[in-house]
């Protein structure tokens, strides 16, 4: 057979070139399957979360009885700085003169950043009465154990000088002391209607110290202080 040669009609009366065109696939472009869609205008990609932070190593305190003068100016600044009730500088020499061995400071380095002041004193038939009488923590300091810790020393020096009881005061409003304290065996004693300076009432709070009564209280055992 002798091929048709270019423009002869074909069947139908079209020329064959333009059969072969009309019945040969059409192959557009090659189409990704997973096309990655381009972020909206205006907007941005979020970022992937940050990994959680490490928190902060608990600062190292160290604990020392009073030593000198020196530390009366640490001393006034902490009690002065925290509590509600104001004090002279002598009402501070009373106490850590007399009785420097139950006055102990939290140090963090060079920095003070707690101390508590106490007494022993003979009472009611040769029995010996502890007296906690001051009681302050740094606010930037607070929530590490530093107020219970000081409270726990200072009742510790006063089981070695055989008192049979400790007592304390403070403010019925002060709930993160109270709470401090109840924590260690003190039980509230007695109601003191307008007893600081600012007309607030006081709390009288007590502890026993015999086998019989009450073991003298165990820093190990944490919990919130002031």
């Amino acid at each position: 057979m002798i091929p048709a040669p270019i423009g002869v009609e074909g069947p139908g009366g079209s020329p064959l070139s333009e059969q072969k065109a009309a019945t040969a696939p059409r192959h557009g472009p090659k189409m990704d399957p997973s096309p990655s869609v381009p972020a909206p205008k205006g907007k941005r990609v979020a970022a992937p979360p940050a990994p959680p932070a490490t928190p902060a190593p608990r600062p190292v305190i160290r604990y020392s009885r009073f030593r000198d003068e020196a530390e009366l100016a640490h001393l006034q600044r902490l009690i002065d700085g925290t509590l509600s009730e104001p004090y002279t500088l002598y009402t501070y020499r009373y106490f850590v003169y007399n009785w420097p061995e139950l006055c102990f400071f939290a140090r963090h380095k060079e920095r003070y950043v707690g101390v508590v002041v106490g007494k022993v004193e003979a009472y009611d038939m040769g029995m010996f009465q502890g007296y906690i009488a001051m009681l302050a923590v740094d606010p930037e300091y607070r929530h590490q154990h530093i107020g219970r810790t000081l409270v726990c020393k200072a009742v510790a020096a006063m089981v070695d000088e055989d008192v049979d009881v400790v007592i304390l005061e403070t403010e019925c409003s002060n709930a993160a002391a109270l709470a401090l304290y109840e924590s260690l065996g003190f039980i509230r004693e007695q109601r003191l209607f307008k007893y600081y300076l600012n007309g607030g009432d006081a709390f009288r709070l007590k502890l026993g110290l015999k086998a019989d009564v009450m073991e003298p209280p165990s820093p190990d055992y944490h919990t919130e202080e002031c």
